[in-house]
């Protein structure tokens, strides 16, 4: 989990395979806590305990692209640890909390079974980040979908629709999660809007 945007740079004519975890779902893989790679980017070989580089190689000499994501699968699959899964009341809270995103925070998690304290601690642990941190989280990803939907872009009405306080708080949660303000986003191409972030149009080796 990343709580600002990133950049991530490509050589000419490599190739990307990409693994995107449910928000709750990364700790039985990692069999450690989540929060400790949070806002990071890490080699994953510091990461995983051996054998990926043959997993490596066996994804780069398959034929096909299903038989490329059939390899890591089974990597995958051989790791996952059903004891280290998140408990089914912290999921509720993930899930509610995205489908959510404009709502005031204390509303959404009011019914949690436990502490506040707990519920942190819960979150760094299967999640990676605070509980508030995924609710800005969520909250920006709405607007995302929104823009990438095909809705004329009105920023102030998208603002009040999505729980800001006022236009510049909206501005600035707008410019931290994607690095360009409303305007600049605006600017954008379609091809840009959809890759999330802008492509580096100067250096072809560079991919954000």
């Amino acid at each position: 989990m990343h709580r600002n945007h990133i950049s991530i740079s490509a050589h000419p004519d490599s190739e990307m395979l990409v693994v995107q975890f449910a928000a709750w779902g990364t700790h039985p893989f990692l069999h450690a806590p989540v929060v400790d790679l949070a806002d990071r980017v890490v080699a994953a070989e510091a990461v995983f305990d051996g054998g990926l580089r043959s997993v490596h190689g066996q994804v780069a000499a398959a034929a096909t692209v299903a038989a490329k994501f059939a390899v890591v699968e089974q990597w995958l699959d051989a790791r996952f640890d059903p004891d280290a899964r998140a408990p089914a009341v912290l999921v509720d809270v993930v899930r509610d909390l995205v489908a959510a995103p404009a709502a005031r925070f204390g509303d959404v998690v009011g019914d949690y079974p436990h502490s506040a304290k707990h519920l942190a601690s819960q979150f760094k642990r299967y999640v990676g980040l605070t509980p508030k941190a995924f609710h800005r989280l969520a909250r920006f990803a709405s607007i995302l979908q929104r823009v990438q939907g095909g809705e004329t872009l009105r920023w102030a009405e998208i603002a009040y629709d999505t729980g800001f306080a006022d236009q510049s708080h909206f501005v600035r949660d707008f410019r931290h999660f994607s690095g360009f303000s409303p305007t600049e986003f605006r600017g954008l191409t379609g091809d840009d809007r959809l890759n999330f972030f802008a492509l580096d149009r100067e250096d072809p080796s560079s991919v954000r």
